[in-house]
């Protein structure tokens, strides 16, 4: 079948279907804030720029025939070139979020470092934990009432605590990057005189202070599953330049990668998606959200809302994950197919967008209701 299917994509009447389904793309990433790497054609000539897009999508489709041909192949001999065209724009939307979130350099190392740690709990050396709506934990310690790292302390100046002796070179290496993880441990025992919970974020941040490097050069080859090999420090060492230069030149890149701004970025893009998917829930659905985000349980809830048992509850609870979960699906790379610890932070940043645009939404009925009394 991916034979037949690589066929057909060398033929003309695949480029024509791309030319159309370019116009789709184009909406859809202006919709969710993509940017499409020919989007400056758009102002000069719009049929160039959608000429670029349907590019785009057949080097795409080529290059990922192997993973997307069986669905697509279907789609195709079945007829239906508006859900093949749907399914195609869907990929490439999920590929180009995908490389957009790989292209970050702080949360690439973030999220490296958050699937180091959580392998090595797995073993008990490490402790690890993820708390909704709060983010990703470890500690080396096994006590029990140990308590997450307060807000207070949290954001120190870690270019005053004293750096490891992990050479940048290595800095992407697992066994190196646990090193630091122990490292950074140390050193906020010897800074707050307590244990806590250590933010994985915060342990990223005190990487990337003394690393300053590390926001500037492109390490994307040493990234890639063969950690450690000796190209990839080659690579890393070809592009390394003077540190007093690179710290001058670095604060934009810096700014981009602090935690703080790139919420602030997930703000502004999730809005629209959180306020749609909001509108899209029945009373029922956003009432129940409200609830159980209140902490109320099944049967209450049901009282509450009139419903015969819980099941009737859990039935719309199901409804409005499922239009969450569709909805995330925008946003959150392609191979997560549920809620999952990977994207555990961002996700919960939109639930709890939809549940305050729910909220709202609630407060403009009951003040429209009070008006028309």
């Amino acid at each position: 079948m991916t034979s037949a299917f690589e066929s057909w994509v060398q033929s003309q009447e695949c480029f024509e279907i791309l030319r159309i389904c370019a116009r789709q793309v184009s909406i859809r990433a202006e919709r969710i804030g993509v940017v499409l790497e020919d989007c400056h054609i758009a102002a000069e000539n719009r049929d160039d720029y959608l000429s670029a897009v349907a590019s785009d999508l057949w080097q795409f489709i080529k290059v990922n025939a192997a993973t997307i041909a069986q669905q697509a192949t279907t789609l195709l001999v079945s007829g239906d070139e508006a859900a093949f065209m749907a399914f195609i724009s869907q990929k490439f939307l999920d590929n180009c979020i995908d490389e957009r979130r790989n292209s970050n350099p702080f949360q690439s190392y973030y999220r490296k470092m958050r699937a180091l740690l959580h392998k090595a709990s797995e073993d008990g050396t490490i402790r690890y934990e993820a708390q909704a709506r709060k983010g990703s934990y470890y500690a080396y310690s096994n006590r029990t009432d140990i308590v997450i790292l307060p807000d207070s302390l949290s954001g120190a100046d870690y270019s005053t605590w004293s750096a490891s002796t992990i050479p940048f070179a290595k800095a992407y290496d697992s066994d190196a990057m646990l090193t630091l993880s122990r490292h950074f441990w140390d050193e906020s025992l010897r800074a707050f005189f307590a244990e806590y919970l250590l933010p994985i974020r915060e342990l990223v941040s005190f990487v990337c202070a003394k690393y300053p490097l590390m926001l500037t050069v492109d390490y994307q080859d040493a990234l890639d599953d063969g950690d450690g090999e000796e190209n990839a420090t080659i690579n890393l060492e070809n592009r390394l330049v003077d540190t007093v230069a690179a710290s001058n030149a670095l604060d934009d890149s810096w700014k981009r990668q602090r935690p703080v701004i790139e919420a602030d970025v997930i703000d502004t893009q999730l809005d629209a998606i959180a306020c749609d998917c909001a509108l899209e829930m029945t009373d029922e659905e956003q009432a129940i959200l409200m609830q159980l985000d209140a902490g109320e349980k099944l049967e209450a809830i049901a009282a509450s809302l009139g419903m015969k048992k819980a099941s009737n509850v859990s039935y719309y609870q199901k409804k409005a994950y499922y239009k969450i979960h569709t909805k995330w699906s925008l946003w959150g790379p392609a191979e997560i197919k549920k809620f999952a610890d990977v994207d555990e932070e961002e996700f919960f940043m939109f639930y709890e967008k939809v549940i305050d645009f729910c909220k709202n939404e609630k407060t403009c009925r009951d003040s429209r209701k009070g008006t028309s009394a």
